[in-house]
C-alpha cells in the first residue's frame, strides 16, 4: 500500500503547483476583461435584434400677426426643431401657392424663452408681395429636421392668417336728394398722433355752387388697416347745424390737451364762418364751437375761405406748447387772418389780419414755437410769412417760388398749384406743389419741393422724381424725422393724368391715378413710384363749378414710421356722371424705403 500512496501525492502536488502558476500569471497580467456577450463566437439570440430608432420630434414655433403694407406683407415668427440646435427652414403659402422658403436664423427672444437650450437665432421674416388687392390666406409651415436613422415625424403647420391689401373704402355718401351729387366724397385731409389717424372730407358735393351737404370723418387705430366712420354733428343743416353748405375740412390734434380737432368752413346766402369740432378719441365728436371772425372788409361777412389748422406739439422745446393756430382768408380783401386757442380748441381769439394777401395757407409750428405760414398768392406764386410771438405779429412775405401751371382744358379737371406743407423734427419746413416750371413750353406739371431751416429763407425749388411722363398734380406730403440717423423720412402721395389726354380720337384717355414715393435722406433721393389706385376716368369724377373735382388738396400722415393717406376713388367702369360712386379709400400703411432716384433742378 505504500507505493500507490506516493504516486497520488505526486500528482496532487503537480496540480497544486499548476494552479499556483496560473494565479501568479493572472496577477502579473492584471484584471481580466469580460468579452461582450454579442462578440463571443456563438452570440445569444437577442444579439440578432436591431437597435431601436431614435425618436424624431416635430418642430415647434409661432406665426406672429402679419405686418401688412400696401401691396405686400411681412411673415414673421420663430421656429425650432427640438432635435437640433441649428436653424430650420420655414415655408410660406399664399392662397395655396408656394411663395418662398426662409431660414429661421434671426434673433428671437420668444424662441429663446421657449427653448433656452437652443439659443436665440431662430426667428424669421419673409416679405411677400401681393399681386392684387383683396382678401388672401397666408399659411406658414416649419420644415422638420430628421435625425439620421429616425422615422420622420413630419413638418408642422404654424397656422394660417387672413390678410387684406390694397385701397380700402373707409366711407360712403349716405345721402340722397338735397340737390347735390350723390354718392360723392371729395377733398380729404388726415392727421396722425401715436397709432391713431383721423381723416375728414366733404360728403355730397354740389355741382353748380360751392361746398357739400355734410362733413364726414374716419378714424383708424391700426396703421390704416381698418376704419370707423361717421358724419360730424352740428356743422351742416342736415346734421342739426346752421349752415346749408360746408367745405374745406382740416384735421388737427393738440397733444397737450389730448384733443382731436376738425375745422370746417360753413356758409349760407348771407353769412359764413369757421367751426371747430372737438373729440377725445377721434370718433365721438362734440357740437362745434365757432371761431370769432371780424366783419369782412367792404362786405357783409359772407366771404371767408380756405381755413387751415395746426397745433404746437413741441412739448419739451416750445414756450407755447399747446397753442393751436387757425388761418382763414377774407376773400373780399384777400387778407389772411389767424386765430389762436390755448385750451384745446374750446375757445378762440378774434381772428386778426397777418397783413399777407393770399389763399390756401397752411401753418406749421416749428419745435422752437415759431409759426411758418405758407400760402398761394393768386395761384401764381407761393409765399411764406413767419411769427415768433405766438401769432401776435408776422414778418413780411418772402417768395418761395413762382408757380406757372399747365391747364389741360380738355381734361376739365379742377386743380390749383397750392402748397402742401409739413415740418420735420429738426424744425425744417417742407413745401410741395405742382408746377410746369420744369417743362419746356409749360406742357406738363411736375411736383416741386422747397425747404427752409427757419421758415424765413427758402431753398431753390427742385423737381421730385414722380416717374412716368405725364401731368402730375395734387400732392400731399408726410414728414417724420429718423431718430437713428438724424435724417428726415418723407412720404409723398400725388396724382397723375396723361399730359395729352383727350376725349376725342387723338391723345390718351383722360384718366387719373394716385401714386406714392418716399425718401429716407431728407428728400435727396427717392424710391420708384408705387401706383396706389387704378386709372379713374375723369368723367366719373364729381363736378364742380371749376371742373371735375377730387379736391383742392389731399394729405398724407406718418403713423408709427409708415405713411397712411385717404384719397377719393371712383370706379374704372360704368356710365359717366350721376349717379356717382366716388368714395374715400384708405391707402397704407406705406413703407418709407427711399431709393436712388434724385431730385433734379
Amino acid at each position: 500500500m505504500t507505493a500507490p500512496s506516493r504516486h497520488v501525492s505526486s500528482r496532487l502536488l503537480l496540480a497544486l503547483l499548476s494552479t499556483l502558476a496560473l494565479i501568479l500569471t493572472a496577477a502579473v497580467a492584471g484584471p481580466a476583461h469580460a468579452i461582450p456577450p454579442c462578440e463571443v463566437p456563438i452570440p445569444p439570440p437577442a444579439c440578432d435584434e436591431e437597435e431601436p430608432y431614435p425618436d424624431d420630434r416635430q418642430p415647434d414655433g409661432h406665426f406672429a400677426p402679419l405686418k401688412v403694407w400696401y401691396g405686400s406683407f411681412d411673415v414673421r415668427g420663430w421656429a425650432v426643431d427640438p432635435d437640433t440646435s441649428g436653424a430650420i427652414a420655414v415655408e410660406v403659402h399664399l392662397d395655396g401657392t408656394f411663395q418662398g422658403r426662409v431660414t429661421a436664423n434671426l434673433d428671437s427672444a420668444q424662441a429663446a424663452a421657449a427653448y433656452p437650450q437652443h439659443g436665440r437665432a431662430h426667428g424669421f421674416v419673409l416679405t411677400v408681395p401681393l399681386p392684387w388687392p383683396g382678401a388672401h390666406t397666408v399659411c406658414v409651415t416649419a420644415i422638420n429636421h430628421v435625425p439620421p436613422g429616425a422615422a420622420p415625424a413630419g413638418d408642422r403647420s404654424l397656422g394660417c392668417q387672413q390678410v387684406h391689401t390694397g385701397t380700402r373704402q373707409v366711407s360712403a355718401d349716405p345721402y340722397t336728394g338735397t340737390g347735390a351729387q350723390h354718392a360723392t366724397q371729395v377733398e380729404p385731409d388726415t392727421f396722425a398722433a401715436g397709432d391713431t389717424v383721423v381723416a375728414a372730407f366733404q360728403v355730397g358735393r354740389y355741382a353748380n355752387t360751392s361746398g357739400a351737404v355734410d362733413i364726414g370723418f374716419a378714424v383708424s387705430r391700426d396703421d390704416g388697416l381698418t376704419w370707423r366712420q361717421g358724419m360730424l354733428p352740428g356743422v351742416a343743416t342736415i346734421g342739426g347745424g346752421s349752415y346749408p353748405r360746408v367745405t374745406d375740412p382740416v384735421v388737427g390734434f393738440s397733444q397737450r390737451h389730448g384733443t382731436w380737432l376738425i375745422a370746417t368752413l360753413g356758409f349760407a346766402a348771407d353769412r359764413s364762418g369757421v367751426m371747430i369740432s372737438r373729440s377725445g378719441d377721434g370718433f365721438a365728436w362734440q357740437q362745434p364751437v365757432h371761431v370769432p371772425l371780424p366783419a369782412s372788409v367792404g362786405g357783409s361777412g359772407t366771404d371767408w375761405d380756405k381755413e387751415w389748422l395746426a397745433c404746437d406739439n413741441g412739448a419739451w422745446s416750445s414756450p407755447r406748447y399747446g397753442t393751436c393756430y387757425l388761418e382763414v382768408t377774407d376773400v373780399r380783401s384777400g387778407l389772411i387772418h389767424v386765430s389762436t386757442s390755448t385750451d384745446g380748441g374750446a375757445t378762440w381769439t378774434l381772428a386778426r389780419s397777418t397783413g399777407a394777401i393770399g389763399t390756401a395757407g397752411q401753418p406749421v409750428v416749428r419745435p422752437d414755437g415759431s409759426v411758418t405760414l405758407v400760402y398761394s398768392r393768386s395761384f401764381t406764386r407761393i409765399e411764406a410769412i413767419r411769427s415768433v410771438d405766438g401769432g401776435g405779429t408776422w414778418s413780411a412775405p418772402v417768395l418761395v417760388a413762382n408757380t406757372p401751371d399747365y391747364e389741360n382744358e380738355e381734361a376739365d379737371l379742377r386743380r390749383h398749384p397750392i402748397p402742401s406743407v409739413e415740418v420735420g423734427g429738426d424744425g425744417r419746413v417742407y413745401a410741395v406743389w405742382h408746377t410746369c416750371a420744369f417743362s419746356a413750353g409749360c406742357l406738363a406739371n411736375g411736383i416741386a419741393i422747397a425747404t427752409s431751416a427757419d421758415g424765413a429763407t427758402w431753398s431753390v425749388p427742385r423737381r421730385l422724381p414722380t416717374g412716368v411722363e405725364g401731368d402730375h398734380f395734387l400732392p400731399g406730403i408726410a414728414v417724420e424725422p429718423d431718430g437713428l440717423t438724424g435724417e428726415t423720412r418723407i412720404g409723398l402721395v400725388y396724382h397723375s393724368i396723361p399730359a395729352d389726354c383727350s376725349y376725342g380720337m387723338f391723345g390718351a384717355p383722360c384718366e387719373v391715378w394716385a401714386s406714392y414715393i418716399s425718401s429716407i435722406n431728407d428728400g435727396q433721393t427717392w424710391s420708384a413710384p408705387t401706383v396706389l389706385t387704378h386709372a379713374m376716368p375723369v368723367a366719373n369724377i364729381a363736378r364742380s363749378t371749376q371742373g371735375h373735382m377730387l379736391g383742392d388738396y389731399v394729405s398724407a400722415s406718418v403713423v408709427r414710421g409708415t405713411v397712411v393717406s385717404v384719397v377719393p376713388v371712383v370706379p374704372a367702369d360704368g356710365p359717366a356722371g350721376a349717379p356717382y360712386r366716388q368714395h374715400m379709400h384708405g391707402v397704407g400703411p406705406l413703407k418709407v424705403t427711399g431709393g436712388s432716384r434724385p431730385t433734379t433742378g
